[in-house]
């Protein structure tokens, strides 16, 4: 893995992102992170060769995908004449991904319009308050359309 430099570090940097973003345990978004910078799309990896990558027990490796699996983030499968699993992330993992964010996206929305349309009825945070929430709502709304055509798009690849 660390062959690259480059490419380690960004392994390193996605995975501390992952781990905040999607609220993972470190070992499960350091997993992640090895799919999306070492592994081709269609690609995984066994059982054993994340025990060997990693260097952790068996128990934590299967605990911590049994979670990214609970959580559809990974998938697994199995080649012709074996019964070995391999794992590999979702097919809609970035499809997923940006729902999630979109999701939050639309809450901030809503709730950042119900805060305007209250506090629009009062003439001291008139004058303080609402020109800024106008501008973020404005944003907001922008931001959610480029959001839905992303997502559509990343449909239309699925």
């Amino acid at each position: 893995m660390k062959d690259n430099p480059k490419q380690y570090k960004l392994f390193l940097e996605l995975a501390q992102h992952i781990e905040i973003f999607q609220s993972l345990p470190p070992l499960a978004a350091r997993i992640v992170a090895y799919m999306l910078v070492y592994c081709k799309t269609k690609e995984g990896r066994s059982f054993e060769e994340l025990i060997e990558i990693f260097d952790c027990s068996k128990s934590s490796i299967s605990c911590n995908l049994s979670m990214l699996l609970e959580r559809k983030n990974m998938e697994y499968y199995y080649l012709e004449d074996t019964r070995k699993r391999y794992f590999r992330l979702n097919s809609k993992f970035m499809l997923m991904r940006l729902s999630s964010v979109f999701d939050m996206l639309n809450k901030e929305y809503e709730l950042n319009t119900a805060l305007l349309e209250v506090q629009s009825e009062d003439p001291d945070l008139l004058e303080n308050r609402v020109p800024t929430l106008k501008i973020y709502t404005e944003h907001l709304t922008e931001i959610r359309k480029i959001f839905s055509n992303t997502i559509e798009k990343l449909k239309t690849t699925l």
